[in-house]
């Protein structure tokens, strides 16, 4: 099952930074980070269903990062995250209908690397790409059921402030 899915920022970003800073010169040892964020999946269809579209309601994703950045800007990391998103219609080419606790659920695991640009010495812009994999499962809760593991890459970019000394 193909999905496509946007993940539009972290919206409340809180990484806990052992040894990492936004300026440069600072940024570099191990790192522990979460993040959480709003959840936007594009409609989608099922033709081995006859769904010809299915309509997910907005949520909500979380992710965990290790990692380690090295002097230069540069990081490697590890990301394992989950995304859910709920079910709002299906449309059959017949009839709309409203399933009562179906959903679309998804656990990552990629292998980043990105790049810290700082902009001040408070503020940096990150930009990085990750390969992966996405474990996705939906299920209509009207009997039908589907789950698929896939190949993924991803493209980042963020805007990090540094709050205090390891913390971003």
């Amino acid at each position: 099952m193909r999905v496509k899915m946007v993940l539009l920022g972290s919206a409340i970003g809180l990484c806990l930074a052992a040894g990492s800073a936004s300026a440069a010169a600072e940024r570099h040892g191990w790192y522990v980070g979460l993040e959480a964020g709003w959840v936007h999946v594009n409609d989608a269809e099922l033709p081995l269903w006859t769904y010809n579209q299915i309509q997910f309601e907005n949520r909500w994703g979380a992710l965990g990062t290790v990692g380690f950045a090295f002097n230069g800007n540069w990081r490697l990391e590890f990301e394992a995250g989950y995304r859910n998103n709920d079910v709002h219609s299906i449309f059959d080419g017949r009839s709309l209908t409203f399933p009562n606790d179906g959903e679309l659920s998804e656990w990552t695991g990629f292998f980043n690397a990105l790049y810290d640009q700082p902009i001040t010495n408070k503020w940096a812009i990150d930009f990085g790409v990750g390969v992966g994999v996405d474990d996705v499962r939906f299920d209509d809760n009207l009997g039908n059921e589907d789950a698929d593991a896939v190949l993924a890459l991803q493209g980042i970019v963020g805007l990090t402030y540094r709050v205090a000394s390891h913390w971003d």
